[in-house]
């Protein structure tokens, strides 16, 4: 009876890590091609650990480490750091309206609110700029 169970748990064992093994070598080449560097992340608290108190400590640490932006993961968050002020000026005055200024689109406020028609949670476009004009007269 336990040799019957030996290589059904040399199975159970070595088919998840095959398998977690092949993600992790093939997700970690395709994911991060156009993502800015990062510490490594611990799987479900990200990179919590390496965060003081004291974010901004933690930050300069971090970005001597790996440059002016860096991501880090707050959980399962990822987060873009920017700790250069030519890189923050550069985000928040030339790119901001093309790629910087969109809000993430929830589901629940697509089914619920007529899939973000409303002026707080549009995204950025056309008729957001529109419903603005409406709204405040700008």
């Amino acid at each position: 009876m336990a040799m019957e169970l030996i290589p059904l748990v040399m199975i159970l064992v070595i088919f998840p890590s095959l398998f977690f093994l092949l993600r992790l070598i093939i997700g970690s080449s395709s994911k991060r091609s156009n993502l800015p560097p990062s510490p490594p992340t611990l799987s479900l608290i990200g990179n919590l650990h390496q965060v003081s108190k004291r974010l901004h400590h933690s930050f300069k640490d971090l970005s001597q480490k790996y440059g002016p932006i860096m991501l880090l993961h707050f959980g399962q968050v990822p987060v873009v750091v920017v700790s250069s002020p030519a890189m923050a000026e550069e985000i928040l005055k030339t790119h901001d309206a093309v790629v910087f200024a969109n809000k993430p689109i929830m589901t629940t406020a697509k089914i619920l609110l007529y899939r973000c028609a409303e002026i707080s949670l549009a995204p950025y476009s056309e008729y957001w700029r529109q419903m603005r004009k409406m709204c405040y007269g700008a």
